[in-house]
Formats: C-alpha cells, structure tokens, sequence
C-alpha cells in the first residue's frame, strides 16, 4: 500500500528552501530527471552535430581555404540550435515546475502527465519566455551602455521581478505580461529576501555543475590523445550538456518553493489548502513540508486500526423504561383565576 503523505505548507526559511529543493528532488528523481532528459537529450545531439563542423574549423591549419562547408553546416546547424532552446527550454522547465507543483501539493506526477499540461498551453510557455528575455535583455544592455554597474544592476532587479513567470503559468494560467505583473506583485516588498535565496541556490547548482563538469572535461581532454582533438571536443560538449540534464532542476524546484512561500506569506495559501481539505479535498502522497519543529518532509503517522471486540464479547440490551401510569383526564390549568373569583356564567345558563 503507497504511504500517504499530508503537506503543511508554512513559511519557509533559507535553509527550509534549500532541504525542500533536495528532499523533493531525491523523492521524486526519476520523474524529475525523466522530464529533464526528454529536453536535455535532444540538445546534447544538436550540440554533438554542431561541434563536428565547428571542431574541424578550429582545427584547420591558417593560412588554408576556409571550409565552406563546415561553415554552412555550422550556420545550419547553430540556427536549429538556437531554435531548440527557445521551444524546448520554456517547455521543459513548465513541465519541472508541473511535476514538482503536483508533488509539493500533495497530487501524483508523471512524466507524460507534466508534459501533456504544458503542451495544452505551449504557446503561453514560449511566448512569455521570449517576452522576459527581450525585457530583461533590452533593458541590460542599455544599462550596460551607460555603465556596467547599472546594467547588472537592472538584470538583478527584473530577474527576481520576474522570476515566477512559469509557476504562475502551469498553476494560475496567466501569461504574457499578465504573468509579469503577477511575479512582481509577489515579488514586491520581499525582494531582497528572494535575491539572496535566488543567489544561494544558483552559486549551489554551479558548484554542483562545476563538481560533475569537471571530470568529464579531463576526461574529454584525454580522449584528445587516444581518438584526435575533433572527436574529444564533440564528446566533452555533449557530456556537458547531459550534465545540466541533472542540474538545471535544482533551480526549478527552488524557485516552485519559493513561489509557494510567497503565496504563503502574502496570500494566506496554507489557509487556502486546508479550506479545500475541509470542503473534502484529499490529497495524493507527497514527501511533505512539515512543521517547524519536525523534520520538513515528515513520515506519515500510521492509522491504527479499530478496536476488536473480544470473541466472548455479548452486547447487553438496555432495560426497556416501564409504561405510564394511566393517571386519567387532565385536569385544564385554573391560573385564569384568583382565589375570590368565580368562573364566569355560561350564556344559556344566564338566560334561563
């Protein structure tokens, strides 16, 4: 019998994010890593064909014709490329933000379930995607023109303006700029708090990246000696890509928490749940955020069983009450009179 699990959702910390990030990723690993290779796998095999042509183009000898064809591949091959991340990513992180959204509220997730809710509204994914990455890019890189300093500074600010884009899209429906307006408002007067949180969790998943990267970079290095420079560069590159297929969700789940707490904190959303819970909602099994005081994802409490009845066990019958004693008509109240009044005459009785 599957093991129920019941979310209390409360306020979390730093910390509480950063255990529920790891907790929701290790319970549910193989959804989470299913739905991050059907978006990442795609992307190591265009990476793995791309760096053939261009592998042989930075191995060309100067002086030599350049390699039209190599080029053309390239140029071919960096567009399809570059198309692929603009559908896929947006699609593969609101089917993340799906599976861990279902999970954290206590509901099953799938892999085809996930993908199959962000495919019904794709279009709002990539295009809002795109809508952000223009505003934040833009607005860079005029701060950039003025001064460096100004430029990071306003990519920090609209990226944790809009950082909850996607959740608000897979669990509120919203998009385009309604979506951004959305993000800012939960944003607001929490910024600071978020951007830390944000900043932690990114220098975790890159020192994690760095951690797994790197082995497999020496390793690409020492096929150059064993099967040339062209063939270790292609495989280094799709080995890299693979890498991120496991630590690209460590973001995602943050920022599906993060989300969460500030519904939490401004919009009272645990107190959301539990209406639903009384009004008969049930919830599937989930790793659960538990209490302060309890470890955040607590173990079910086992129901007990009913009591059993021994086997010699006979119910007694309750004494039947004895019957009313017939007591006779009642007698009518005579509070409509004193003591010194007589009842008044009856009428025939007054006129004989």
């Amino acid at each position: 019998m599957e093991q129920q699990y019941r979310p209390l959702l409360r306020r979390m910390e730093i910390a509480d994010i950063l255990d529920g990030v790891f907790r929701i990723y290790r319970h549910n690993f193989g959804v989470i890593l299913g739905i991050s290779a059907i978006l990442y796998v795609p992307l190591a095999i265009l990476n793995a064909a791309l760096m053939v042509p261009y592998a042989q183009m930075l191995v060309s000898i100067p002086g030599d014709e350049v390699p039209w064809e190599a080029l053309t591949a390239v140029g071919g091959l960096g567009l399809l490329l570059l198309v692929a991340y603009v559908v896929l990513v947006p699609l593969g992180y609101g089917a993340i933000t799906v599976a861990v959204s279902e999970r954290y509220l206590g509901r099953p997730a799938t892999i085809t379930g996930a993908y199959r809710a962000v495919l019904s509204q794709w279009h709002k994914y990539i295009l809002t995607s795109l809508l952000v990455g223009l505003v934040i890019g833009g607005a860079t890189l005029v701060g950039l023109v003025l001064c460096i300093l100004p430029g990071i500074a306003v990519a920090c600010l609209l990226g944790v303006w809009f950082l909850f884009f996607t959740p608000i899209i897979a669990c509120e429906g919203r998009w385009s700029t309604d979506a951004m307006r959305r993000s800012k408002d939960l944003v607001d007067g929490h910024w600071w708090r978020i951007f830390g949180t944000w900043l932690l969790v990114g220098l975790i998943r890159g020192a994690v990246s760095f951690a797994l990267a790197a082995p497999v970079q020496l390793g690409a290095m020492g096929l150059v000696f064993a099967v040339g420079e062209v063939p270790a560069q292609v495989v280094g590159q799709s080995l890299g890509t693979l890498v991120q297929m496991f630590v690209d969700p460590i973001m995602s789940i943050a920022i599906v928490l993060m989300y969460y707490d500030q519904r939490i904190r401004k919009e009272a959303f645990d107190l959301e749940v539990m209406a639903q819970e009384i009004g008969g909602g049930k919830y599937a099994p989930l790793p659960a955020l538990a209490a302060p005081a309890a470890p955040l994802f607590a173990p079910p409490q086992e129901k007990l069983p009913p009591p059993s009845e021994p086997a010699d066990y006979e119910p007694v019958e309750p004494a039947a009450e004895p019957p009313a004693e017939d007591t006779g008509p009642e007698t009518p109240p005579l509070s409509w009179r004193s003591e010194d009044e007589s009842p008044p005459l009856d009428e025939d009785n007054d006129t004989a």
